[in-house]
């Protein structure tokens, strides 16, 4: 696989305070954080996190707090060590803390490969050690020299060491502007308890030629010089390689259907049936039947069915019965009157 070009830059140490007793002296500067460039690391695809360390914080009347690590892949560049008050030796770090002014204390040593080890106070001179830088060590106040890098598209010097204090008030020269580099140490004022200058923030950035990987490839802050792509990390965060040629495709398939069918079907049917029957025996008979049927498409049937059935039988007997014995007897009924007609004949 392509390899990249990465520069990791840790947080810059405080510069030291300065007190307002007997003895107050002026602090040392803070070392530079650790400077890590390689011009071909190589790193395997994927999601890989980002550390980017703070500077370190100064302190009223003490020595300055060391700068916060950055990290990335398998690479750790170390903090910045902070400077030294009163008569505290500077700090160790990615480049070593300045010593205080008094009683000449020592500078801070650096890590091998990424600083240099800060001065040591000068009290007879009065001015207390530099910090030292990743381009050199401080010898003496001014802070040790940075390293000049390209890989962002132009040429930017990162990681100076901070200037030790001296007297007056407030600081000596300018302040330091690039990532990673040291806090001043503070001059020995006189009036109060003050701190020393507060460390620069790191960087992380990753280089390399665009055609080399994926478009897809993220993290940071993304930028472009001529063939090449850059990739710049001013706080933490994670950057993803991916390899050229790799295809990424997604497929989203929504199908939504919605059928509605009502089917509604209703029947009536009503029949009715009427017999009467009417004999010379005087017998009526009437019959009725009546059935609904009712049906709808949810399968409900009502089926109602009246049946009514009426039978009469009337029988007639004379009113009254003779006795008398006749040779021959005509009987008439009258029907429409009920009423018997008797006629006897001698």
């Amino acid at each position: 696989m392509p390899t990249l070009q990465i520069l990791v830059v840790a947080g810059g140490g405080a510069g030291g305070g300065a007190r307002t007793d007997a003895n107050e002296k002026a602090g040392g500067g803070g070392g530079a954080g650790g400077h890590i460039f390689d011009a071909a690391f190589s790193l395997a695809a994927g999601a890989h996190s980002v550390t980017v360390g703070a500077g370190g914080g100064g302190v009223s009347g003490a020595s300055g707090n060391n700068g916060n690590d950055s990290v990335f892949s398998t690479e750790t560049s170390v903090g910045g060590g902070g400077g030294g008050t009163n008569a505290a030796v500077g700090k160790n770090g990615g480049s070593g803390g300045g010593g205080a002014e008094k009683s000449d204390a020592a500078g801070g040593t650096g890590t091998a490969g990424q600083g240099n080890a800060g001065a040591a106070g000068n009290e007879g001179g009065g001015v207390a050690g530099g910090g030292g830088g990743s381009g050199a060590a401080a010898t003496a106040r001014p802070g040790g020299a940075g390293t000049s890098r390209s890989i962002s598209g132009s040429a930017v010097t990162y990681t100076v060491g901070g200037g030790g204090g001296s007297a007056g008030s407030g600081f000596i020269g300018s302040a330091n502007t690039t990532e990673g580099s040291g806090g001043r140490g503070r001059n020995r004022d006189g009036g109060s308890d003050v701190a020393g200058e507060n460390g620069l923030t790191g960087v992380v950035i990753i280089r390399y030629v665009t055609a080399d990987f994926d478009p897809s490839t993220s993290g940071g802050v993304e930028t472009t010089d001529g063939d090449d792509t850059i990739h710049t990390f001013t706080a933490n965060g994670t950057f993803t390689l991916v390899e050229a040629g790799t295809t990424t495709s997604t497929t989203t398939t929504t199908s939504t259907t919605t059928s509605t069918s009502t089917t509604t079907t209703q029947s009536t049917s009503t029949t009715t049936s009427t017999t009467t029957t009417q004999s010379t025996s005087t017998s009526s008979s009437t019959s009725t039947s009546t059935t609904t049927s009712t049906t709808t498409s949810t399968s409900t049937t009502t089926s109602q069915s009246t049946s009514t059935s009426t039978s009469t039988t009337t029988t007639l007997t004379p009113v009254f019965k003779p006795t008398i014995h006749v040779e021959e007897t005509k009987v008439f009924i009258d029907v429409s009157e009920v009423r018997p007609v008797v006629e006897v004949s001698p």
